[in-house]
């Protein structure tokens, strides 16, 4: 029977991926699994398994122990590594830091009922706790690299309509997806070959508006969000435009009217087993999107102006979860019967965390994005 682990720890995307490139001989930057071990076991009075350290390479997450482990393996012996990484990071304390630093920077402890935990299903009063689940690290991996992937998105979020329409908007029925695919096809008004080649041409013109969510090396969601010419935005909020209607040319990078276009958040099968990790990563990923493509360096001496985003309440599921999220609902989206809801996000009122209402809970995260994309620009 397997041991009950109590504790884990999910590993900064940064540091797993950084330990995980391979150089020209074929090898990588994590420890060699038998010296870890025997470090483990002679320092550390603890052992784990094979099994469980390959998890931790590949997905970026284990028993807290065994991070803990690798942590201190890294500062005992991996110094090199850590001088290497922490410059990549424009860090210059590689020789200095040690196995508490490391942990409280670039790992985060978690317990069973996080693990659990279905962000999904949660609300803005939960963005602190997710995003802390998440550990998020977004960065160009999540980007598609080519037409494909923007199709298996596409392809991924139309069934995942239909698996809504059936009943079943989190996908944990199993169930035939030809069938939820025509489903998604009738309720979104466009074939499925329409929606792609319409992404694809979103894609083009704005890279970032088609995102993947990963959870370590592997993909567990993603989000279509589009930058709008402030025109466009007002023309669908007051039902002159439909989504189906949109084309590239109506698209602006960055921009401060956004769409909320599409989401695929049914879990790959792989993935449910740290289902908490692996939705925190779908939700913080989509808001991480809202702050790249909102961005402007003209605002870095200020909020600018309002982030204003426009979504489809397209299902039932769609729309309580809007709503839990703070969206207030506005209207029928043009040629269909289902309404839009939109958040306006205003300045946030200061650094402090904990605020009161949705659109102060976002304004802080996005100002928080905003403020790491302002340091990577700046060098």
């Amino acid at each position: 029977m397997p041991r009950r682990i109590s504790e884990f720890r999910l590993l900064a995307e940064t540091l797993r991926v950084w330990l995980s490139e391979v150089d020209e001989a074929g090898g990588d930057r994590w420890p060699k699994y038998k010296e870890l071990f025997r470090f483990l076991r002679e320092s550390l009075d603890w052992s784990g398994s094979e099994r469980e350290y390959k998890t931790l390479r590949t997905r970026g997450y284990g028993p807290a122990r065994l991070v803990e482990g690798v942590c201190s393996y890294l500062a005992c012996h991996g110094r090199r590594h850590l001088v290497q990484f922490l410059n990549t990071q424009g860090r210059c304390d590689g020789e200095t830091i040690g196995t508490t630093e490391l942990l409280e920077q670039f790992s985060a402890l978690c317990d069973e009922s996080q693990i659990r935990m279905d962000w999904r299903r949660g609300g803005w009063r939960d963005m602190g706790l997710m995003f802390s689940a998440a550990v998020i690290g977004v960065d160009e991996r999540a980007m598609c690299r080519s037409e494909r992937d923007v199709r298996e998105l596409v392809q991924w979020a139309m069934t995942d309509v239909g698996r809504a329409v059936a009943g079943d908007p989190l996908g944990l029925h199993g169930g035939d997806p030809a069938r939820y695919l025509a489903l998604g096809e009738a309720h979104m008004g466009r074939s499925l070959a329409e929606f792609q080649q319409q992404a694809i041409g979103w894609w083009d013109q704005s890279p970032w508006s088609v995102l993947k969510a990963l959870c370590g090396e592997e993909q567990v969601g993603g989000s279509i969000v589009l930058p709008l010419r402030p025109e466009a935005y007002r023309d669908l909020r007051s039902g002159k435009l439909s989504d189906t209607e949109l084309t590239p040319d109506l698209l602006q990078f960055p921009s401060r009217y956004l769409l909320g276009e599409a989401l695929a958040n049914s879990l790959p099968s792989s993935a449910r087993t740290r289902v908490g990790w692996a939705t925190a990563r779908q939700v913080t990923t989509l808001i991480y999107q809202i702050a790249r493509l909102s961005f402007t360096s003209s605002a870095s001496d200020g909020w600018g102006e309002p982030v204003r985003v426009i979504c489809v309440g397209g299902t039932p599921d769609v729309e309580l979860r809007l709503e839990r999220h703070g969206y207030t609902r506005i209207g029928p989206l043009k040629g269909f019967s289902v309404p839009l809801y939109e958040m306006e996000m205003p300045a946030p009122e200061g650094p402090g965390w904990f605020p009161t209402s949705a659109t102060k809970a976002y304004s802080s995260i996005i100002a928080a994005c905003h403020a790491q994309l302002r340091r990577t620009e700046a060098g």
